[in-house]
């Protein structure tokens, strides 16, 4: 299986000469004067870099300045390393996010939600785990300014909404990508066809219902862009369903699950 490659988005924004970039209380802002992304973005002194952006309407948030990772590919072929993460003061959540080309780069699989989170500001506790002397966790602490403006425009840029309920039931989602008590009865088809050219994947969220099956589905991010996502997470969704763990025959309540999807690029 061929290995997803995720690179540095923000790279040819900063180095283009025809972009313009503002400044201020907001977070710095990049835009392409040829309408094709827009970046928000933060540097911090402890080495931390923050940056959300929106390219041909694919939305990524990267962050950069960490730990080379040192993961192996997983079942759907990129690699993926686990980040603790807290937002002003709450509880810890893990997340996974995918390698970037750069050791040192980390890629949200689910940027919507995060971006939502940073466009409120406050302090941010990062966790590496394993990235310190004796695989001890490396914390880094961040303050964000909230953003009134420019990751709300990059945001929108993206068709992506500045509030959005499903962000709710995302905090009762585990690391597996399903809540506690709620289990795959058929789990959809990670690797649409048989075949060691996956090129790409994509991050799909669903809602469920009573039965089981899953509706509402939204593509969270997709590597590359113009992928193959929207069609083959309507059909994978459609064979998908899930069940009450220990009870498959209680009516399933209305949660929010999401899965990684491999990819082929045509």
């Amino acid at each position: 299986m061929k290995a997803a490659l995720i690179p540095l988005l923000a790279a040819s924004l900063l180095a283009d000469p025809s972009l313009a970039q503002d400044a201020g209380d907001d977070w710095d802002i990049v835009r392409d004067r040829r309408g094709r992304a827009e970046m928000a973005h933060l540097q911090f002194s402890n080495g931390l870099a923050i940056m959300v952006q929106c390219k041909d309407r694919s939305l990524d948030v990267v962050i950069g300045g960490l730990p080379s990772a040192g993961a192996s590919p997983n079942r759907i072929g990129f690699r993926e390393r686990p980040l603790d993460l807290r937002f002003r003061g709450e509880e810890d959540r893990r997340q996974f996010w995918a390698v970037g080309t750069d050791d040192t780069l980390a890629v949200s699989l689910l940027p919507a939600p995060f971006a939502r989170q940073l466009r409120l500001g406050g302090t941010l506790e990062l966790g590496v785990p394993g990235a310190g002397t004796e695989q001890q966790t490396v914390t880094y602490r961040v303050d964000l300014p909230p953003s009134a403006m420019n990751i709300d425009e990059v945001l929108t840029a993206c068709r992506r909404p500045l509030v959005d309920p499903r962000d709710e039931l995302l905090d009762e989602v585990g690391t597996t990508g399903l809540p506690a008590r709620i289990v795959w009865a058929e789990r959809p088809n990670l690797v649409p066809r048989a075949s060691d050219l996956v090129s790409g994947f994509a991050v799909i969220s669903c809602l469920t219902r009573p039965d089981g099956r899953l509706h509402d589905c939204v593509v969270e991010s997709e590597h590359p862009r113009g992928a193959t996502a929207a069609r083959s997470s309507s059909a994978a969704a459609r064979r998908a369903r899930v069940e009450v763990a220990g009870d498959p025959e209680a009516p399933v309540p209305a949660r929010l699950v999401h899965f990684t999807l491999g990819l082929f690029v045509d």
